[in-house]
């Protein structure tokens, strides 16, 4: 997060309150480094994750298939 700081030019607490909602509503996701104590890395959701359930079987298919039934 200190990097996105820093490319932003935010304070590190605004910036992990940021994180931290968007984490909340389930847009990105963060893991702590187990090599570094200190390091947090963010990673975007996928898209098809950010979907409601019916519009991804109705736009995504079968499970078995992964192809849209359209």
């Amino acid at each position: 997060m200190y990097e996105i700081s820093k490319r932003l030019g935010w304070n590190a607490e605004e910036v992990y309150n940021l994180v931290k909602r968007l984490e909340e509503d389930g847009l990105i996701r963060t893991d702590e480094s187990e090599e570094e104590e200190l390091k947090r890395k963010v990673y975007p959701v996928g898209w098809t994750d950010l979907l409601p359930e019916d519009a991804k079987k109705s736009f995504l298919g079968g499970a078995e298939t992964n192809e849209p039934d359209w």
